[in-house]
């Protein structure tokens, strides 16, 4: 009787405390705030290629065309690597976005497909370029800016 109850008091814990961990870090990604926001969009195409977009080496999201993701950032210059995997090939480019108070702490990428893989350009605009587009909810940000002059 005493294995037993000592085996369901480990179940019950076990159960708790990965239901913590889940909130934990789902109220860290939600309350982490930067100075700024990028919103990275596909086009609507035929490709059913999906990137992985990633800001300082972190995942961010994974598009499919005529979706859009968005992450918080710190000022200053942030390296966005894209990798688009066609056939049994992983192919990546890169990007290096300037994010300054001057472009309003809010910059619209356009992500594109070319004969190379899918590649990132750097617009100016605003939310009316996602009023199309889907919210791309096919990977969790693993992205937390922290930002030094926030603390």
């Amino acid at each position: 009787m005493k294995y037993i109850l000592g085996v369901l008091a480990i179940l019950f814990a076990l159960f708790t405390l990965s239901g913590c961990s889940s909130k934990v870090e789902t109220s860290i990604i939600n309350h982490k705030k930067g100075d700024a926001k990028i919103y990275f969009y596909r086009d609507a195409g035929n490709s059913k290629l999906s990137t992985t977009i990633f800001v300082h080496g972190r995942l961010t999201g994974i598009l499919l065309p005529n979706e859009y993701i968005e992450t918080n950032v710190c000022y200053g210059k942030v390296p966005v690597n894209i990798k688009t995997k066609i056939g049994n090939k992983l192919v990546s480019n890169s990007i290096t976005l300037d994010v300054t108070q001057e472009n309003n702490a809010t910059l619209y990428v356009r992500l594109y497909e070319t004969n190379v893989g899918v590649k990132a350009q750097n617009v100016s605009g605003n939310e009316d370029l996602l009023g199309d587009k889907h919210y791309g909810e096919n990977a969790i940000n693993r992205y937390i800016p922290n930002c030094a002059h926030n603390r």
